[in-house]
């Protein structure tokens, strides 16, 4: 399904980032906090630093949510086609499985980009996913996770037909962590 090399997916990515960055915090911010240099994996860490000196740390958390959930509606429409969100077998599943499938494709991903492998479990009552450190000296470096929970808050709305979930980051690696592990109630709420 993923037919990019890995090069173009990192740029896409990027390049999904950059405009949601845009999209949420305006024309006027955006080149502040993503300068036009080339977009690297970096990115993600002074995307962060930048708009934690700009807003202060709870606000920039709750942008960076903002962000995620932008990109992922960038990313329906860019990349969701290549990674087989429409394909019939995955977009007419019953809710709690196209779920699970999505999540599913997005931990093939992540094993494509990083080579680490992303695990998705599924529980009576939730799905967790659990994240290993990108790098090894994380407890010193940003891992994006407001980004993703972002992310998966808008995906598994788009997969639950417009119902909200609850989305706990259970853990994370720069508190000292071995991995982030996100909890995704399979109940939506009310």
């Amino acid at each position: 399904m993923n037919k990019w090399h890995t090069d173009e997916r990192i740029t896409g990515w990027l390049q999904i980032l950059q405009i949601a960055v845009v999209e949420i915090t305006g024309e006027k911010s955006a080149p502040i906090l993503m300068p036009n240099a080339p977009l690297k994996s970096s990115t993600l860490t002074e995307l962060h630093t930048r708009l934690e000196r700009m807003m202060g740390a709870s606000a920039c958390r709750g942008v960076e949510i903002r962000i995620g959930q932008a990109a992922f509606h960038i990313f329906l429409s860019r990349m969701a086609e290549d990674f087989g969100f429409f394909l019939p077998e995955i977009k007419f599943l019953p809710v709690k499985r196209k779920i699970m499938a999505g999540l599913q494709l997005l931990a093939e991903e992540y094993l494509r980009l990083t080579g680490e492998r992303m695990s998705v479990l599924e529980t009576e009552d939730a799905y967790e996913v659990t994240i290993p450190p990108a790098v090894k000296e994380i407890p010193s470096i940003y891992t994006g996770c407001p980004l993703l929970i972002g992310f998966l808050k808008e995906y598994v709305i788009w997969a639950g037909g417009g119902k909200f979930y609850q989305i706990l980051e259970k853990s994370c690696c720069v508190d000292g962590n071995r991995t982030c592990v996100f909890h995704i109630r399979k109940v939506p709420l009310d």
